[in-house]
């Protein structure tokens, strides 16, 4: 039988090494969840910029072409006052108004942030295109109605208008900025429109219902 020496203190060191090793590996785990919080962060700003992009680049695609359709090559209806509006909608994909991300899904044209747009031409008031735009109460939206504005400016000579509206409680109000064929000293112009004014026009879209108008003839 091995007797225990009484200067033996190798179970003491033992308890202290174990003790510090758990310190030691909790210090690691709070690092680690430092960096995955980072990691985590940063793949959300990149997926969101990446989105943003993509959003970009395929509603100025639609934009682009459906400022250079003509209702004439649509329909041969005589179309009046009187008339209903024309819906593009359901022909969107045959029109080849749809690239990337934007997809048909019964009346309305979705984009990657899954809002929906509407296109039609509206025979009164001497006859003229829109397309309306929702925005979802989400935390992009102020974002994404700069970014439909910036993307105004690139078609400005071309649009009369560009307008803003807000829906609160059933109730109605709107912004409008105006392209170059309708811009005047008493009509702000949408070509002109700086950031601080950009922020102004979109600061109603973190309501329940924002809609974004594109109008030309």
């Amino acid at each position: 039988m091995i007797k225990k020496k009484d200067n033996d203190f190798s179970h003491i060191i033992l308890k202290t090494q174990v003790g510090r090793s758990m310190v030691e590996m909790l210090g690691v785990l709070a690092i680690i969840g430092v960096l995955s919080a980072s990691a985590l962060s940063g793949y959300s700003k990149a997926m969101l910029k990446h989105k943003m992009n993509q959003f970009t680049d395929d509603f100025n695609y639609f934009l682009a072409n459906a400022m250079s359709f003509s209702i004439s090559a649509f329909t041969n209806e005589t179309l009046d006052e009187s008339s209903q509006d024309v819906s593009f909608v359901k022909a969107a994909q045959f029109l080849g108004l749809l690239n990337g991300s934007l997809r048909l899904r019964g009346n309305k044209i979705y984009d990657v942030f899954q809002n929906f747009f509407e296109f039609y031409y509206v025979p009164r008031q001497d006859g003229h295109y829109r397309v309306r735009y929702q925005l979802t109460n989400s935390e992009h939206t102020r974002r994404l109605c700069e970014q439909l504005l910036r993307i105004g400016q690139v078609y400005s000579q071309n649009l009369s208008q560009v307008r803003v509206y807000d829906y609160e409680d059933g109730l109605k109000s709107s912004q409008a900025v105006w392209g170059d064929p309708s811009c005047s000293e008493n009509k702000k112009c949408l070509s002109k429109i700086g950031i601080h004014e950009m922020h102004e026009l979109c600061s109603s879209c973190t309501t329940k219902k924002c809609y974004f108008y594109f109008f030309w003839n």
